[in-house]
């Protein structure tokens, strides 16, 4: 499977701005804004849901990273680095992050006009690499992976603090994707590494989560790819069914490319 082809894409054009009359920089200054982008993006790509936020950046500017928030070549990316490397790593809540918060409450305002919502989540890869250099991340890897493990188990539990903000939100669909740690990056060992010390167990609590609000669950292609080679989900956490009302695992599927959320993606097993 190749590398994801999304992962400079930001979901927000230049277009949409001039009409919205403004830039990349103002998109998570409030509710306001993130849900007019989010509108103009649904009408855009012809989905029958509202997507939020528009990249892959928001938990890593969260930590303190220093997130370029892009302009008419490309959409929100790394402008440099704050860490030099991963003892230098400081994570923590992404909660009270201002950007964060509007996104809620823009989800719970776009449910009140009647709009399903769908949330995107990133891994960690993905966040760290935006914080520093991905070469420090396998540098520790191969030589100290306690600290990697310490730093997913940090991550895992912000993450999963984010996903029960975000159902609480009202929001329909949670998609989780981690760009930069694809098989194609990290390689089988590397893989099957992340997959049992963060993805399985980060999803499976997920799942719990999102069963406690209706909430569906999606998982990239590439990372369920990853996952179905680890053998690391039985059939307690396999999706039986998709539907708006019941969610008994996790499916497979690209929501920046989904124009529907029922029937569009299929169940992981």
């Amino acid at each position: 499977m190749s590398a994801c082809n999304l992962v400079d894409k930001g979901d927000v054009t230049p277009a949409m701005l001039n009409k919205l009359k403004f830039e990349f920089k103002d998109i998570y200054n409030s509710a306001e804004n993130i849900e007019a982008a989010a509108l103009a993006a649904k009408e855009e790509y012809k989905r029958d849901f509202a997507m939020i936020p528009f990249c892959h950046t928001v938990e890593a500017k969260a930590l303190g990273g220093d997130i370029f928030p892009g302009d008419d070549t490309a959409g929100p990316r790394t402008r440099a680095y704050i860490y030099k490397n991963m003892d230098e790593l400081k994570l923590f809540s992404f909660n009270d992050f201002k950007d964060l918060n509007n996104l809620a409450k823009a989800c719970k305002d776009l449910k009140a006009r009647g709009e399903k919502v769908a949330w995107m989540i990133t891994g960690p890869i993905s966040i760290i690499s935006s914080l520093l250099p991905i070469e420090q991340i396998f540098k520790t890897w191969r030589k100290e992976p306690d600290k990697i493990i310490k730093a997913f188990n940090e991550l895992k539990d912000a993450l999963l603090e984010s996903v029960k903000l975000i159902c609480e939100s009202g929001c329909d669909f949670i998609s989780y994707a981690d760009p930069a740690g694809n098989l194609d990056i990290l390689g089988p060992r590397n893989g099957a590494f992340i997959s049992q010390h963060f993805t399985a167990p980060f999803l499976k609590e997920a799942i719990e989560i999102c069963k406690k609000y209706g909430t569906v669950l999606s998982v990239c292609p590439l990372t369920a790819e990853a996952l179905q080679k680890s053998n690391l989900f039985d059939d307690e956490h396999r999706a039986e069914r998709l539907a708006k009302d019941k969610n008994d695992g996790i499916v497979c599927g690209c929501v920046k490319i989904m124009p529907k959320l029922e029937g569009s993606a299929r169940p992981l097993i």
